[in-house]
């Protein structure tokens, strides 16, 4: 939540009521307290996830402020080039290992980092530097990876698989050959578990 609150100020600095309501939207949603109530590790990539996103946010914002001219005239005052691109580069790293913690704690944290590089690649592409792109993208990718290896690693020795996902389908009952339209067909339950679904689809809101 403290994550979200961050990200609306950093989005909306002139708006108060924005700021307050995007934290207590997701602080009422049902399923929010259902999976924080609970032991599990649904919680803690949901507050990875939330952090993440509030960096990514302020690369975007402190990117924009760079270019600013009145900006740019007091940081020539301040701080240097170098010093700056200095700290966006710790910032990244940071990036990377909160990316590398929400690997560790679901596989769906790989995902994260795929979502990262495109969102940085648009932003190198936006300011036009898509040249030291690569550099930023080392900076995320290499600390994230390094904390998720020795993990996979590990399911690649037990399991045979390094996502660790084979002894799921086996508990399952196998794989049931879902095509994609049938796994797509299962949309409309990620939406009723946005809300509030309690167990396996087993307790569910009123219609």
């Amino acid at each position: 939540l403290l994550a979200v609150y961050a990200s609306a100020r950093a989005l909306w600095p002139g708006s108060r009521t924005r700021v307050i309501m995007a934290p207590a939207l997701v602080a009422f949603l049902p399923q929010f307290n259902f999976i924080h109530a609970s032991i599990t590790n649904d919680a803690l990539i949901t507050f990875l996830c939330s952090l993440a996103l509030y960096q990514l946010i302020r690369l975007w914002r402190e990117d924009l402020t760079q270019r600013s001219p009145r900006t740019q005239r007091t940081q020539k005052e301040t701080l240097s080039w170098r010093s700056w691109r200095s700290s966006r580069s710790l910032r990244e790293v940071f990036l990377g290992l909160t990316i590398g913690l929400a690997a560790l704690s679901k596989n769906a944290g790989v995902l994260l980092l795929l979502y990262s590089l495109g969102f940085l690649f648009v932003l190198a592409w936006r300011d036009g530097q898509l040249r030291a792109f690569w550099r930023t993208a080392l900076r995320v990718a290499l600390p994230a990876l390094a904390l998720a290896a020795p993990l996979w690693a590990r399911n690649l020795a037990l399991y045979g698989d390094w996502t660790a996902t084979a002894p799921f389908i086996a508990i399952a009952g196998g794989d049931r050959g879902y095509t994609l339209g049938q796994v797509l067909g299962e949309s409309q339950g990620l939406l009723l578990s946005l809300v509030g679904v309690f167990g396996w689809f087993n307790l569910r809101a009123p219609q």
